[in-house]
C-alpha cells in the first residue's frame, strides 16, 4: 500500500465555496474547484490518499500519518501565497519525497517562467514583467524601464471572474485605458502580446502534459479569438466550421500520441517539477511559444467538452500518474533509513 498525502491550500482570502451536491445529486460537504483530481482514479486497494488543507492560520497542524509521498497541489503562487509558504516550511521539515516541491512552484509565475525559458532553444515565451503599481505613472515607469513595446498584454496576476482581468494596450497614447484596473498595490503582469493566428485566421492553443518522465498530448482548441479558456467560449464563432474544427482537434491526440518534445524534458529539469500542463502554440518551425504552466491542469478540468478523450486515453493518463508516483516512492531501504 502506497500512502499519499495531498497538500491543498486556501486562497489568501481564506474563502472557499461550499457545495452540497455533486452532478449525480450525491451529498458533498466541501468541494474545491481548484483542487486537482489527479489522485482520485487511483486503485484504493493499492494507494491510500489523504488530503491536508492549509489555510492562513499560524497554528501548526499535526497529522498522524507517515506518507510515502507528498503531492503538493498548492500551485497558485499569486492567490495561495500564505498556504504555499506553509507548505515550503513543511517540505523543509520532513524527509518525504514531494511531487512538485513547494519551493519550486514560484518558478511558474509568468515573469520568472520567462527567465527560466529564455536560455532554452526550441521554446520561447513573450517577455513578461511583474508590477505592483499605486498609480498610472507607476505603470508608465515600469513599462519604460522594461523596454516593452506595444501591443502589450496587461493583466491582473490573481484573476477573478467578476473583474476585468486583461487588456491589450495598442499604443502608449491609450495608457489611460489601463485605469479600468485598481492600482492599489496588487500585482499585474505586462507582456509582449503575441498574435499567434495561423494563416487561416484561427488561433490554435495546445496543451501537453509532463507526468514524471512521460509526455502526453493534452488537447488542441481552435478559436477565432486569441483568448481561449475552454471549448464553449472558443467555438462560439466557429459554428459553420465545426465539423472540420472538431476533426482537427480530435486528430491532435493521435498525431502526438507517439511524439515527444525533448525541450519539455529540459523545461521540467529547469523548473524542478514533476507534473504540469504546458499551454502553448506551435509555430511554423515546429517550436513552442509558451503561454503558461499549470500544475493543476487535468484531463477532467472541463477545458475540453465531455467525450473528447477516449476511455483508452484517460487510462493512459492515469497510468502515467501511477508510474510517476511509484518511481517517486523511496525504496523500502530508503524509507526505513
Amino acid at each position: 500500500m502506497t500512502t499519499i498525502l495531498q497538500l491543498a491550500g486556501l486562497p489568501d482570502s481564506n474563502e472557499i465555496v461550499l457545495e452540497t451536491t455533486d452532478e449525480t445529486g450525491a451529498r458533498r460537504f466541501l468541494d474545491f474547484a481548484w483542487l486537482s483530481p489527479l489522485l482520485e482514479p487511483l486503485d484504493p486497494s493499492r494507494f491510500r490518499h489523504l488530503k491536508l488543507l492549509y489555510g492562513g492560520a499560524d497554528n501548526p497542524i499535526n497529522v498522524n500519518i507517515r506518507p510515502d509521498i507528498v503531492y503538493n497541489s498548492i500551485s497558485d503562487p499569486e492567490r495561495c501565497l500564505h498556504a504555499l509558504d506553509r507548505a515550503q516550511h513543511a517540505a523543509r521539515s520532513n524527509p518525504y519525497p514531494f511531487i512538485n516541491p513547494p519551493a519550486n512552484i514560484p518558478r511558474i509565475r509568468p515573469d520568472r517562467l520567462f527567465e527560466f525559458v529564455s536560455p532554452l532553444k526550441g521554446i520561447t515565451m513573450p517577455k513578461t514583467v511583474r508590477l505592483t503599481p499605486h498609480s498610472l505613472s507607476d505603470v508608465q515607469n515600469v513599462l519604460a524601464m522594461s523596454f516593452l513595446k506595444p501591443p502589450i498584454l496587461f493583466k491582473e496576476a490573481a484573476t477573478y471572474p467578476e473583474r476585468p482581468n486583461h487588456y491589450i494596450l495598442e499604443n502608449f497614447d491609450d495608457l489611460h485605458a489601463l485605469e479600468r484596473f485598481a492600482f492599489d498595490g496588487r500585482a499585474y503582469y505586462a507582456s509582449t502580446f503575441s498574435d499567434y493566428r495561423s494563416p487561416d485566421g484561427l488561433y490554435r492553443l495546445y496543451r501537453f502534459y509532463v507526468i514524471g518522465d512521460t509526455q502526453l498530448p493534452g488537447h488542441l482548441i481552435l478559436s477565432d479569438q486569441w483568448y481561449i479558456r475552454n471549448d464553449e467560449e472558443a467555438h462560439r464563432g466557429l459554428k459553420p466550421k465545426m465539423t472540420s474544427v472538431l476533426s482537427e482537434e480530435k486528430a491532435f491526440l493521435k498525431q502526438f500520441k507517439k511524439k515527444s518534445f525533448p525541450i519539455l524534458s529540459m523545461l521540467k529539469k529547469q523548473l524542478g517539477l514533476d507534473y504540469f500542463a504546458v499551454e502553448c502554440t506551435i509555430d511554423k518551425k515546429g517550436e513552442l511559444l509558451l503561454f503558461s504552466i499549470d500544475c493543476n491542469g487535468h484531463y477532467a478540468d472541463g477545458t475540453k467538452a465531455q467525450g473528447y478523450y477516449s476511455t483508452k486515453e484517460l487510462a493512459q493518463f492515469n497510468l502515467a500518474v501511477e508510474k510517476m508516483l511509484l518511481e517517486k516512492r523511496p525504496s523500502p531501504k530508503e524509507h526505513h533509513a
